[in-house]
């Protein structure tokens, strides 16, 4: 039977009772984390930790936990599940009522897990064809860089494009410049170059899109974050698309056009060495 830790402490699932007030649910009010879980450890965890941290000190969230009382009931967390392989969601959000202006500023935690019997990231990538998503555009503001509750564009994306029948959306800022796709950074790759759009596009700012641009990954020339629209993503050899949960993944038709993978399933076997490489900073914070 599967366990979730809330409130300071383990509880079956079945057992989790959230008020229907609570602040999540009613405004979104809050933040998340999903990593992936590689033989029995968070990967990337120092950059997932310090990016939660940066969104509730963002939101105004009080969270009064130490990063290795975290990891130590994270631990205790994958061991009650058997979780070797899979998923880890850390919630955090603004405890107590209130309507716009809460009753309390006091962070609540929760946190779940879950195992899919894979090691590492898919490997070849995995490959969807998209739609591009233009029926409603998202900010260029800063809000879009934080993991927060709310994701109702990029929901909204995803169903328009399983309605077609494809995998994946792209998703345009204000600017008609690429933002991002349904649940990952995009990058296109050109002659060698990699780009990916600047943060003030308004997409999110990815743990695996950081590990992309500080890395080497693919014998990739340089990596610049800098925007782009439709046509230049069009003529690109690559489209990649990075998240938590499945690292670096393709988009392999757009339309007409079509775009390989050589160079992302390369990269990929490179990322998967650095993720079990990461789980060492998670393990040192473990008493």
């Amino acid at each position: 039977m599967s366990t979730v830790f809330f409130r300071n402490k383990h509880i079956k699932a079945q057992d989790l009772k959230i008020s229907h007030g609570n602040r999540a649910m009613r405004y979104g009010d809050g933040c998340f984390e999903s990593i992936r879980v590689i033989d029995g450890c968070p990967v990337f965890w120092i950059n997932h930790y310090q990016r939660l941290i940066n969104t509730i000190e963002y939101l105004g969230i009080d969270f009064d936990y130490e990063q290795r009382e975290l990891c130590n009931w994270i631990s205790e967390l994958l061991t009650h599940n058997k979780v070797t392989n899979g998923g880890l969601r850390i919630q955090v959000f603004r405890d107590g009522g209130g309507k716009y202006f809460p009753e309390t500023n006091k962070g609540c935690l929760l946190m779940e897990c879950s195992e899919n019997g894979v090691l590492g990231y898919p490997a070849p990538v995995l490959e969807n064809e998209a739609h591009v998503f233009d029926r409603i555009q998202l900010p260029e503001h800063e809000f879009g860089n934080y993991k927060a509750l709310n994701k109702s564009i990029h929901i909204a994306a995803a169903v328009e494009a399983r309605q077609k029948g494809m995998q994946e959306a792209i998703i345009l800022n204000t600017a008609e410049n690429i933002a991002e796709a349904v649940s990952s950074n995009l990058f296109i790759l050109k002659d060698g170059i990699l780009k990916t759009p600047k943060l003030a596009d308004g997409c999110l700012n990815g743990i695996i899109r950081g590990i992309i641009i500080d890395s080497t990954l693919g014998n990739i020339k340089e990596v610049r974050e800098e925007s782009f629209g439709m046509e230049e993503l069009l003529r690109s050899d690559e489209i990649w698309a990075s998240n938590a949960g499945s690292g670096i993944s393709v988009i392999s038709q757009i339309g007409k056009a079509t775009f390989n993978a050589k160079t992302a399933n390369m990269a990929q076997v490179e990322l998967c060495a650095a993720a079990l490489n990461s789980c060492l900073g998670f393990r040192e914070n473990l008493t």
